[in-house]
């Protein structure tokens, strides 16, 4: 979010382009490192924008920018660097047939060219059309600013507009390709984009089904399939914990997500010696998360904090005082929360892994259809406008919009992308190892004993962290209903076939260097928030005083009614300083998102 802009155009609206970003006020500095112009053809241009974009492309017709987790290879590839490592053209294969892990990546070639981001859309994709001038972004700001500049217009999707104004988590963040502004595109997870190059621009969405992107053979056993994916998720911390970097933080708490970190790092020698646990839950409120993960410490002989004892701490990360108009870049029409970053990464020498993702495995949604869910929303015009957007989200991809298990699809395309890939704004390299293809496959599958798990009940990752460490499964939770007795994990090893061994642990080839991977925004994107007078203090009397305003303008708009109660309660929360800024829930922020309107 707010790390790339790519634009293709005729040489006249690139120009312009240029011409437009010089008149911000960045440096030539800026320019030099973070712009990089290439001719297609005699009359077609790529801008390319990023920090220190120039390291992400290559004289073979390909961008690469941040990490991919190649299973089948057994390759981690970090930046462009390793994607040439690998000796074969892996950006153009990654943008065809997109892998876990978080980069945005393009080729181009003759005619066409071909954009794409990860398999799970850590790094999102947005975009808009014209005749003669397409552009791409993980930022719906800077697309917005980009039209401006060409006196492109900036109108309402009236519907989706209405319906991102339920309160619920499900509408805080994309409900379907559909933004807030009616010419500004989300490309979901199952998406690509191909731009034929002809005398007029033309962009082509291929489009993978979800069911068919995440499908797997039914012909392997449960047990083997389960302690497959198993494999892979310690294949993937030992190759972080084996990059020779001072420690692997397991971001930890007292439940079962992340005690499958816990566990898969017992079976790696390389993250058995260069792992911290740490748990930031140690208010009285979260007193059993903290005491479990002392346990655990102890018992298991794992250093607890956020680093090695004696190790100094190193300046890993850039500050940013005025970090509303970073909020404005990263999630603007995009994530209404108003969690606004203070911070991007410099320079990536750590890793830091949790639990973040496991929902597209175990449910979120409740395993229901969307019109369920649309069906308890009080005010029936909501109720229709939530619905059809949610129901054209998941059908554009190859899900129907009354399958009975819509809901999880949603998630995994909607909210799954935007929430855990917000990480993407503040570095590059963040791992979420429950982002893998074969477990999501495998909690759809026919196979799972666990078909569309309740919440609080058994699901495939009780099943993980059984095979990988029954001791560490068998230790208690946070909660004494997670709790598993001895005789369900052992109950659930013979269904499996036993645990995972070290043996069976097949080690990745790492490529690239992580530490030179960019993440943040270019100087020039900050330059386009402060133009208009967006780059402040995240105060709360300054974004009430911009969520009055974006109530104005939705007045205008014909919204005024549907946005009047989204204006009351953000008005009340943020005036009640007991409630920190990213409690505050969406409300300010679908308000703000009025900003990126003409």
């Amino acid at each position: 979010m707010s790390n790339y802009l790519l634009i293709i155009a005729t040489s006249s609206t690139a120009n312009a382009v240029k011409t437009w970003m010089r008149r911000l006020g960045a440096t030539q500095t800026n320019f030099s490192a973070d712009v990089v112009d290439i001719s297609l053809n005699d009359h077609q241009r790529l801008l390319y924008i990023a920090r220190n974009g120039r390291s992400d492309v290559d004289a073979e017709g390909q961008i690469f920018r941040g990490y991919a987790l190649d299973f089948d290879r057994q390759h981690l590839v970090f930046g462009l660097q390793g994607v040439i490592e690998a000796g074969i053209h892996l950006g153009a294969l990654y943008a065809r047939e997109p892998v876990e892990g978080c980069y945005f990546s393009a080729e181009w070639n003759g005619d066409r060219a071909l954009i794409s981001n990860d398999l799970f859309g850590m790094c999102s994709l947005f975009s808009f059309a014209e005749a003669d001038c397409v552009a791409f972004s993980d930022s719906v700001f800077l697309l917005s600013r980009v039209r401006k500049a060409l006196n492109l217009p900036l109108t309402v999707n009236a519907v989706a507009a209405h319906a991102r104004a339920w309160g619920n988590a499900m509408a805080g963040q994309m409900l379907s390709p559909h933004s807030v502004v009616d010419e500004i595109t989300f490309l979901p997870p199952g998406v690509t984009a191909e731009v034929l190059l002809g005398d007029v621009l033309r962009v082509d969405r291929r489009v993978t089904p979800l069911p068919e992107l995440f499908s797997d053979s039914d012909s392997e056993p449960y047990g083997e399939a389960l302690k497959d994916s198993a494999r892979r998720f310690v294949s993937l911390i030992d190759a972080l914990a084996g990059t020779g970097l001072e420690a692997l933080k397991l971001s930890v708490s007292g439940g079962l997500d992340s005690r499958v970190c816990i566990a898969a790092a017992l079976l790696s020698p390389n993250a058995r010696q260069a792992s911290v646990l740490s748990c930031i839950n140690k208010s009285q409120q979260h007193a059993t998360d903290y005491r479990v993960v002392s346990e655990l410490s102890e018992r298991f002989d794992f250093s607890l904090g956020s680093r090695f004892a004696g190790v100094p701490q190193k300046p890993r990360t850039r500050s940013i005082k005025d970090n509303l108009g970073f909020w404005f870049l990263a999630s603007s029409g995009a994530y209404d929360f108003m969690v606004a970053p203070a911070y991007y990464s410099v320079v990536s020498d750590g890793f830091t892994v949790g639990g973040h993702g496991a929902e597209t495995i175990k449910g979120n949604y409740g395993w229901r259809s969307v019109g369920t869910i649309a069906d308890k929303i009080a005010d029936p015009l909501l109720a229709r406008a939530f619905r059809e957007q949610a129901e054209y989200g998941i059908s554009t991809l190859g899900v129907e919009p009354n399958s009975a298990i819509g809901s999880e699809w949603h998630y995994l395309a909607y909210r799954n992308a935007i929430h855990s890939g917000r990480i993407s704004s503040v570095s590059m390299v963040g791992f979420r190892p429950f982002q893998m293809r074969r477990l999501v496959a495998l909690a759809h599958s026919r196979l799972s004993p666990f078909p569309s798990p309740a919440k609080g009940t058994p699901s495939i990752v009780n099943d993980l962290v059984i095979a990988l460490h029954p001791e560490v499964a068998g230790h208690r939770y946070d909660d004494p209903h997670k709790n598993m007795d001895h005789d369900f994990i052992q109950e659930r090893l013979k269904a499996m076939g036993g645990p995972l061994s070290a043996a069976d642990i097949t080690p990745f080839t790492v490529l690239g260097d992580q530490a030179k991977v960019s993440s943040g925004f270019s100087a020039i994107f900050k330059c386009m928030a402060e133009v208009d007078g967006l780059w402040t203090n995240a105060s709360r009397g300054r974004i009430a005083e911009l969520a009055s305003a974006g109530h104005l303008k939705a007045t205008d708009l014909g919204l005024g009614a549907v946005y009047g109660p989204v204006h009351a309660e953000a008005m009340t929360k943020l005036a009640d300083e007991s409630i920190p800024l990213n409690f505050t829930r969406g409300a300010a922020g679908k308000l703000l998102a009025f900003h990126l309107l003409g």
